[in-house]
């Protein structure tokens, strides 16, 4: 979930960046290298922050299952089936 804030936050920042750097003298027609590459990092980074979340959330309810069914035991020198 921290990762979508500042995937976001960061974008809105580069949106709106004052300085020149993203486009083209201000105008958003016209997006820089800078841009681009930045954009590029941010939408990479929120897509893995996302998987790997998911995967983590997975893993837990996982784990919590396991915990939760005890594996049953034949006691030695026990016919098996």
């Amino acid at each position: 979930m921290m990762v979508v804030v500042f995937r976001t936050t960061f974008f809105k920042n580069l949106w709106a960046d004052g300085e020149g750097l993203a486009f083209v003298h201000g105008d958003h027609s016209k997006p820089t290298a800078y841009f681009w590459i930045h954009a590029t990092l941010a939408l990479t980074s929120l897509i893995l922050g996302v998987l790997v979340g998911l995967i983590g959330v997975r893993a837990l309810r996982a784990a919590r299952a396991a915990v939760e069914v005890p594996e049953q035991r034949v006691p030695a020198g026990a016919d098996r089936p």
